[in-house]
């Protein structure tokens, strides 16, 4: 989803493809995965919530699914860990602004 970003340049696409396959495939990023620790929901969360908001950014009119992925992926990234609670004050601001840009511009 995140390279699928329509405003960002073929070059950028690239460098970032490349960076996020370099970054993200480190053994202390894919150790979490094979243990019980939350690191790993947090990262997929995360990347799912990034993913989502440059897919409602890209497009003219999104949709209910759209905003609904959104909510469901930020959901997931402040939940999948307690010490990401204090972040849901600002997703209530932004949950509060998409809603609100939502039913006024695209109703």
């Amino acid at each position: 989803m995140i390279l699928n970003y329509k405003k960002m340049t073929k070059a950028a696409k690239i460098a970032a493809g490349i960076f996020i396959a370099v970054f993200f495939t480190d053994i202390s990023y894919i150790s979490y995965f094979n243990s019980f620790f939350g690191e790993a929901a947090v990262i997929v969360f995360m990347f799912l919530c990034i993913g989502t908001t440059l897919n409602i950014i890209s497009k003219e009119k999104p949709g209910t699914v759209d905003i609904a992925a959104f909510f469901i992926s930020s959901g997931g990234f402040i939940l999948a860990k307690t010490q990401e609670l204090p972040l849901l004050i600002f997703m209530y601001i932004i949950y509060f602004t998409e809603i609100y840009i939502y039913s006024l511009f695209f109703q």
